[in-house]
């Protein structure tokens, strides 16, 4: 899409961009850090999040069992990702094990489960949901970000264009000398008329590879 086609299609929410970067290693990280404001997966029916993580995002399941220690469910802890169903809407955050009391009482499956029931998640809650198609708002914490955010972004994520404004604001001038190449539905971009693209308007589906 032209840039000036763009510019007319703003403000439209069925518009994304798809854009695929090829990055240097020392700024990769950068954008793994993006996976912490929310990204969009898309889902055909309603699944448990362990189908949703470990089939369709393919995470292994000792990691989910053994690294992701706390999750939460439209706000509400899970203690078994087995069981719970995420349905379009949904937004689930991840993290690693957190330190302290307050990373306990969230663990999954933890000694300190019964003492928070008013804020787990409640599967009864979700049986017969509606098997209705659309998408899942996932966000990494902590660790997550660097462990996952790699594969996650090579195989592409969809994020808010804000977000990623917001990234080149911050690390215009250092981003700048490490990104290779910039191919935008399609097209290769400059790497400079990249910089100076105002994504705040629309959906990215971001794919980011890496070089030495």
């Amino acid at each position: 899409m032209k840039e000036n086609d763009r510019a007319e299609a703003r403000g439209s929410a069925a518009v994304e961009s798809r854009l695929s970067l090829t990055v240097r290693s020392e700024v990769f990280n950068s954008f793994c850090l993006l996976t912490g404001g929310g990204f969009r997966v898309w889902i055909s029916s309603a699944c448990t999040i362990r189908d949703l993580l470990c089939t369709q995002l393919g995470i292994e399941e000792n990691y989910l069992r053994d690294r992701i220690q706390t999750i939460l469910l439209n706000s509400k802890v899970v203690d078994d990702p087995g069981a719970a169903i995420v349905t379009a809407g949904s937004q689930l955050a991840l993290s690693a094990a957190m330190p302290g009391l307050v990373g306990a009482t969230l663990r999954k499956g933890g000694y300190y489960a019964p003492m928070r029931s008013s804020i787990s998640h409640d599967n009864r809650n979700t049986q017969g949901s509606a098997e209705r198609q659309g998408s899942v708002t996932i966000k990494l914490f902590n660790l997550l970000q660097q462990e996952l955010g790699g594969s996650l972004l090579q195989k592409g994520i969809q994020i808010p264009g804000e977000l990623l404004a917001g990234l080149l604001r911050r690390c215009n001038a250092r981003l700048g000398s490490a990104i290779v190449t910039v191919v935008v539905d399609g097209e290769l971009l400059p790497v400079a008329a990249f910089l100076k693209t105002d994504w705040n308007a629309w959906p990215v589906l971001l794919r980011v590879k890496v070089v030495a």
